[in-house]
């Protein structure tokens, strides 16, 4: 029979959540394409924004999100997530992602 320490340390680990960084590239998009995707990448979780290691949120460039995901989710998971949501949006399209352990950005634009 597991301890309680073992028990908490699994649902620890369990619970461990990923970062990853998703772009999207819409091609030959109509006016109001992107506006409906970020829109719906964000009811999906996925954010414009990132948190810097001194506590300061910036805006990502155009069309990249980062999504949090627990520990079971990969980089190929979540962009399936993600092209399920383009597709409703637009039939032609390019997604690109990458599972985050560290990064590094210049002029990025405060939020």
């Amino acid at each position: 029979m597991p301890s309680f320490l073992n028990y908490y340390q699994l649902k620890l680990k369990l619970n461990t959540m990923k970062d990853f960084l998703t772009r999207v590239e819409l091609h030959n998009h109509l006016t109001g394409d992107y506006e409906k995707l970020h829109l719906a990448m964000a009811k999906t979780g996925f954010k414009r924004t990132i948190l810097a290691s001194d506590s300061v949120t910036y805006d990502l460039p155009t069309a990249e999100y980062v999504y949090s995901g627990y520990d079971t989710e990969t980089a190929i998971t979540v962009k399936d997530k993600v092209k399920v949501i383009v597709a409703s949006i637009h039939y032609n399209y390019t997604v690109f992602t990458v599972q985050v352990a560290d990064w590094a950005a210049f002029n990025l634009t405060r939020h």
